[in-house]
């Protein structure tokens, strides 16, 4: 016999005769915790009593109440009232974000997504007592979401006076769910307001759900009236909102993407196969040409090295950053967003429409609680992915300033109206950037020819130049290569299918954590050491630096994502080499310095080079030397003839001179006249 809603009392009888079976040692612990929730399998009581099981889905908010009064009514030990949290629904009650509409309205089920905004907790009036002025009748109103309800009139007297004698208080806070990327079918990702009220805001529970978290809310759906500001009419659309009954977080990452036995089959032969590192580079935009060091490197960067946190307190990313600059017209964009449709849990951006705030997090007005809200940008939404930001030059200096603590400490801080937040942000960086004057220039530093800061720059592991030279053959096979794709759109497939490639990744990422062996330390320590101690230079010169540790953590990095390919457990010297290799392309491209034909890593990361340092060590020297005959002020010309008499031609000394002055270490008093800005040096 089917369970009736208005059998109360039968109701609340079976459910506690249910708790004292299945959750006996539960609800006595729970009592003597002081807690104020009771967590609840709802396939444990499916399994005891399917017909109230189904009730509670099509009418939770009522059952759930009857379930909190017998629980009250019956169990001694229960003093206050305890918040009654179902988890574990059925499959068959989970609803996409994006699929629900007005038939869930009132019904229990559960969805998933990553949270874009959370307000801060504030208290919400859920029900007031109110009082007739005429014949002090009370009148208790349960209110809305938005806006204060009052009675129509007195049930007693008919009159409509009243006055509010007594409010109801709860703590509130509201989420903001977004669909996972994964679970993206095209389009717009899709939104839905979560109400947490009473133990749901709690400080353990409000820290979990901070924006970027992943989070399986079971609740109920219910509808509110939009406000029209700009008419006293009630308008006809409504917003949905899910009242949240439990949450829990899911911190998954990869293990959305179904991975079936049959998929690790074929992923383990992929793993074994000597070919694979080439088979994968050529599944990466295969409609482009060449580029395959490019290429490799971004195959190593979707599988990532392994972060490690240390015993005391410090952590070390996994995370590997790649650059690509260069010419107009050579593929970087596509590159970039190749990676955006081929890797898991990836997210593009265009330079010209992302903001700091868009990027990293900000402070936005709540719109329904009235107060302040923290919403995640793109590198926390893209946690534990991949984030491709296009012409990410053509950004403005305060928005890529904010990425400095995303790319090395992995975290984001936010500091603004009176929400105080640190979120999580374990991001790998793909970006493509153009030269400031059109065409890269191979004898300049990088750092002169990108408007990127230069802090900005050493933070990726790998930065590749692409350079556009005119070559015949090279040309014949490229204007090929192009037309025979415009003539047969489906030449180029690449050798793995992206599913595949997405399921490898997702599968070796969660299974596999590499760790390194003596023989790919002593590979990787040997090419440091003898890079570092190449050449024995004069006592008085200043020394290259061809690389610095962060390049050697690089390196690290690079091998354990090779190692990952193969789903080994352990990095081999094979593994170091591959990553050498990289770290040698990228050096030898922009590290070499056109003087001395020296690795300098300054180079690359600070746009001075040890032969220029060195040079503008000698002008300082020249200046000092040369105030002792002119005083403070040097002509230029004396300068400059002085310079050429210690080995320094015109031009260069010219340009010295230059850079000093941008530097702020010399400046012109006057026309032709040169003064040190501080001469205690």
């Amino acid at each position: 016999m089917a369970i009736e809603l208005s059998d109360t009392s039968e109701i609340m009888e079976k459910f506690y005769h249910f708790v004292t079976n299945e959750y006996k040692k539960e609800l006595g612990k729970t009592i003597n915790q002081g807690s104020k929730s009771f967590v609840i399998d709802f396939q444990r009581l499916d399994m005891y009593d399917p017909d109230m099981a189904e009730l509670l889905v099509e009418e939770p908010k009522k059952l759930i109440d009857i379930f909190e009064d017998a629980l009250m009514q019956y169990e001694e030990g229960v003093k206050e009232k305890l918040f009654i949290r179902f988890t574990n629904l059925p499959v068959n009650n989970f609803v996409k974000i994006r699929d629900i509409r007005s038939e869930h309205l009132g019904k229990l089920l559960y969805t998933e997504g990553i949270v874009r905004q959370a307000s801060a907790v504030r208290p919400m009036c859920t029900l007031i007592i109110y009082k007739c002025l005429s014949c002090e009748q009370k009148v208790s109103v349960l209110q809305g979401v938005t806006t204060i309800k009052i009675p129509e009139k007195c049930p007693n007297c008919g009159k409509k006076a009243f006055e509010a004698e007594k409010h109801k208080l709860v703590d509130t806070q509201r989420l903001v769910l977004e669909e996972s990327s994964e679970s993206l079918e095209g389009g717009q990702p899709m939104r839905l307001n979560v109400f947490l009220r009473n133990d749901l805001v709690d400080p353990g529970i409000v820290k979990r759900n901070t924006p970027g978290s992943k989070v399986r809310i079971t609740g109920v759906i219910y509808e509110f009236a939009q406000t029209m500001s700009y008419s006293k009419n009630a308008s006809v659309m409504y917003e949905i909102l899910l009242e949240s009954n439990y949450t829990e977080s899911i911190e998954r990452e990869y293990e959305d993407i179904e991975v079936t036995e049959e998929d690790v089959r074929q992923i383990e032969l992929l793993a074994k196969d000597p070919e694979i590192y080439d088979k994968l580079i050529r599944s990466m935009s295969p409609s482009i040409r060449g580029k395959n060091k490019i290429k490799e490197a971004m195959v190593l960067q979707m599988f990532g090295g392994v972060r490690k946190e240390r015993k005391d307190g410090t952590k070390s990313r996994g995370d590997i950053h790649i650059l690509l600059i260069g010419d107009p017209g050579t593929g970087k964009s596509q590159l970039v967003k190749s990676m955006a449709a081929i890797a898991p849990k990836a997210r593009f951006v265009s330079g010209k429409g992302a903001t700091g705030a868009g990027l990293t997090a900000t402070v936005v007005k709540d719109e329904i609680l009235k107060g302040w809200a923290l919403e995640a940008g793109a590198l926390v939404l893209a946690n534990r992915g991949i984030l491709c930001i296009d012409e990410i030059d053509k950004m403005s200096t305060e928005d890529r300033s904010a990425m400095h603590e995303a790319m090395e400490q992995q975290t984001i801080s936010i500091s603004k109206a009176n929400v105080q937040a640190t979120l999580n942000c374990q991001t790998s960086i793909i970006a493509a950037a153009n030269p400031k004057y059109g065409r890269f220039d191979p004898y300049k530093p990088i750092a002169e020819q990108i408007d990127m800061p230069i802090t900005l720059l050493s933070r990726f592991d790998l930065i590749f130049p692409i350079r556009d030279i005119p070559d015949k053959e090279e040309d014949t096979k490229l204007a090929e290569h192009i037309l025979l794709g415009h003539q047969d759109a489906g030449r180029y497939e690449p050798m793995i299918p992206p599913e595949i490639v997405r399921k490898y990744v997702s599968y070796a990422k969660q299974t596999v954590k590499p760790k390194l062996t003596d023989a790919a330390v002593e590979e990787i320590q040997n090419f440091f050491v003898n890079l570092r101690n190449k050449e024995v230079m004069h006592e008085n010169e200043a020394r290259a630096v061809p690389l610095t540790p962060r390049q050697l953590e690089a390196l690290v990095r690079l091998s354990e994502a090779s190692a990952k390919i193969r789903l080994s457990k352990k990095v081999l010297k094979q593994d170091a080499k591959r990553a050498i290799s990289l770290m040698k392309s990228y050096l030898t491209r922009l590290g070499m310095d056109p003087e001395t034909q020296e690795l300098d890593i300054d180079r690359v990361i600070s746009g001075t080079t040890t032969s220029q340092r060195s040079k503008i060590y000698e002008i300082i020297d020249l200046l000092k030397d040369l105030e002792k005959s002119f005083g403070r002020d040097v002509p230029v010309n004396e300068i400059i003839t002085e310079a050429k008499s210690r080995g320094i031609d015109e031009l260069r000394a010219e340009e010295i001179i230059e850079k000093m002055k941008r530097s702020g270490e010399i400046y012109e008093p006057k026309h032709g006249v040169i003064r040190r800005s501080n001469r205690n040096e």
